[in-house]
This record gives structure tokens, C-alpha cells and sequence, in this order.
């Protein structure tokens, strides 16, 4: 029998953040990731060909000549948001400000973590200062895995042909790495937010917004011990098929 995380109470949850970050990452998720030299290359050089505009999705939205597509930063953005208010459209309230600030803050994190994946100190505390800080915005855990598989659908849209499966997979790799970081860190702050008044009668604290998860997950928690993602595929299987999901479309 392995160990069992769930301690007598079906909202209580005594293991770690990492652990229950775990498992709730989204099914692109790749475990203990490599992100290689290779990797970077391939996702900066995609990048930097979206920021100079030769795209063909890109050229051809050009001849509509809205504002939207005059430059290629408030094209890609409006991609990505609409996108995400179409899978998550919960999220629409939570960005307040205009199209503007949110193509700042998409192309600032991005070009932010291509820089400082070989750095992995620099990179993991960023990585953590951005689940905390967008974690007390209101964004919860789970919806940064959701923004992973918008960025890849947004991405694939953008590119076209140009979206091949090794340049997916760099992403879904560098994605996963800032998962690692990001979810254990946006987890914890929840956590730490409600425990003055959200624990059990046994003074345990309470799981709140992953009530309904682990409603689900209770009968599957041996497995989940055990390293194996609930009702799907080994997360220790790093192939191109693990890293499909149901929103990427590609």
C-alpha cells in the first residue's frame, strides 16, 4: 500500500504544497522536465520570429488593416485572451486592465523566463514570485496550466505550419519547468491565506477552492502516491504523446 495523503477527512490534506500542486497540474505536464540548450533555441527563435511579424497568420490579418493587427504584440495578445476567455471564461473577470497592459505583462514573462532558463536559481524565484503574486490578483493554480495550453493553441494559430511538433514540444517542456515552480508557490499562498479561518474540527487545514478536486481524487489516492497521473497516462513517460491536451488543437 502506498501512502495515502488523505487523512481521514475528504477536504483535508496533510502533504506537501509540491504534492498537491502535482496533482493538479494539467495533462501537457511533463515530471521532472529537462529543458535543454536545444529546447531554448528552438522556443527563442519561434519567438523572436513572432515578435518581427513574418507570420503568415500575422501578414494576412494586416490586409484587414484593423488596430488589432497593426502591430504583431496587440494581434498575438488579442489571440491569446480571446482564446483563454473561450476554454476559462471565468478568467475574463479577473484582467481589469486594457489589452495594452496585459500585452506588457504576456511578453514580459515570456521573454523573462527564455532568458533565464539557464540560470535555474534566478528562474525558479521568479517563477515562484509569479504564482504568489498573481495568486493574490485571484488567479488560481489551476488556471496557470490552462494559460499553457492557450499560449501552445495561440502559438500553433500564429505560426501555422510554421508550429512544428519539435518546436511544441521545447514549449510544452519550458512550460512544465515554469510550472514547477510556479504552482507550488501559487499553492502554498492560497493555503497560507486561508488558514486562520478554514480548518476542520480536527484542526487540519482545509483544501477550499480544491474541495471538488479532491472529491474526485479520494478514491485514487494510492495511485497518486505513487507518482502516476489519476485516470490517464505515467507523467514519467516523456513522450510526444503525453503532451497532448485537449484544448491545443494541434
Amino acid at each position: 500500500m502506498g501512502q495515502s495523503y488523505f487523512s481521514g477527512h475528504r477536504s483535508a490534506w496533510t502533504g506537501t504544497d509540491e504534492q498537491l500542486a502535482h496533482l493538479i497540474m494539467p495533462m501537457y505536464f511533463i515530471k521532472n522536465v529537462v529543458v535543454n540548450s536545444e529546447d531554448i533555441t528552438l522556443a527563442k527563435n519561434g519567438w523572436d520570429l513572432l515578435l518581427s511579424g513574418n507570420l503568415p497568420a500575422y501578414i494576412e490579418s494586416r490586409s484587414n488593416a484593423s488596430d488589432d493587427a497593426r502591430d504583431v504584440l496587440p494581434w498575438f495578445s488579442k489571440i491569446l485572451y480571446d482564446r483563454l476567455f473561450d476554454v476559462n471564461p471565468i478568467s475574463r473577470s479577473l484582467f481589469k486592465d486594457d489589452n495594452k497592459v496585459q500585452v506588457r505583462v504576456i511578453s514580459a514573462i515570456i521573454a523573462y523566463a527564455l532568458s533565464q532558463l539557464k540560470n535555474p536559481q534566478k528562474f525558479r524565484i521568479t517563477m515562484a514570485r509569479i504564482g504568489t503574486s498573481h495568486m493574490k490578483m485571484g488567479v488560481t493554480p489551476m488556471q496557470f496550466g490552462i494559460i499553457g495550453d492557450v499560449l501552445f493553441w495561440s502559438l500553433s494559430f500564429a505560426m501555422r505550419a510554421l508550429w512544428t511538433a519539435e518546436l511544441r514540444f521545447a514549449w510544452v517542456k519550458i512550460f512544465s519547468s515554469m510550472l514547477n515552480h510556479i504552482m507550488p508557490a501559487a499553492v502554498g499562498k492560497e493555503r497560507e491565506m486561508m488558514r486562520k479561518n478554514k480548518r476542520d474540527e480536527n484542526g487540519r487545514l482545509m483544501l477550499g477552492s480544491y474541495h471538488g478536486v479532491f472529491e474526485s481524487l479520494s478514491g485514487h489516492s494510492r495511485r497518486a502516491s505513487q507518482g502516476r497521473r489519476v485516470g490517464s497516462v505515467s507523467r514519467d513517460s516523456v513522450t510526444p504523446v503525453v503532451v497532448q491536451s485537449e484544448f491545443s488543437g494541434v
